[in-house]
């Protein structure tokens, strides 16, 4: 009885250990994630006041539709 209770226990602390890893993983991903969304935003916005009066408004709508589609690309 007791072995079987120290088995379920130890059990219980290693899915809670696994648990817990994993959701500090989760955390750090969707922080990396957010930093890069906020870096490409930040990008996007320079380049946009730049280029504005260098395109045309066919080049401008262009840059606009591949820059919609974010960090993750066209």
């Amino acid at each position: 009885m007791r072995t079987a209770l120290f088995l379920m226990l130890t059990g219980a602390m290693a899915q809670a250990q696994r648990n817990e890893i994993s959701l500090q993983f989760g955390t750090t991903l969707t922080q990396r994630r957010s930093i890069a969304l906020v870096e490409f935003l930040n990008d996007k916005a320079r380049l946009l006041d730049r280029c504005r009066s260098e395109l045309n408004e066919r080049q401008f709508a262009v840059l606009l539709r591949v820059l919609r589609e974010g960090p993750e690309g066209f």
